[in-house]
């Protein structure tokens, strides 16, 4: 019997669903804007806040690559961030 959607079960979220059994089997990687506002140099007018892009290993939990940016997350700031993280051995 339906009721509604205040009556559906709410999904859960699973509890360790990345499993790596050595170094570089998953790597996460993870955006989010930095709570800093960057000034101008000369006017010292606020330009905007920047972009911070970390990789992380998750069997080491190391981080592997960051990245500073003013661009939007996308698949350019993504690749750039894997050049600066180490090659697997």
């Amino acid at each position: 019997m339906r009721r509604g959607k205040e009556h559906q079960p709410v999904e859960k979220p699973s509890n360790g669903a990345h499993r790596a059994k050595q170094p570089f089997d998953v790597v996460q990687i993870d955006h989010t804007k930095v709570d800093v506002l960057v000034v101008d140099d000369l006017y010292r007018q606020p330009l905007e806040r920047p972009n911070l892009s970390l990789a992380m290993d998750v069997a080491t939990r190391a981080v592997l690559g960051c990245l500073l940016t003013f661009e939007a997350p996308n698949a350019a700031t993504v690749a750039l961030l894997l050049t600066r993280a180490p090659h697997t051995p």
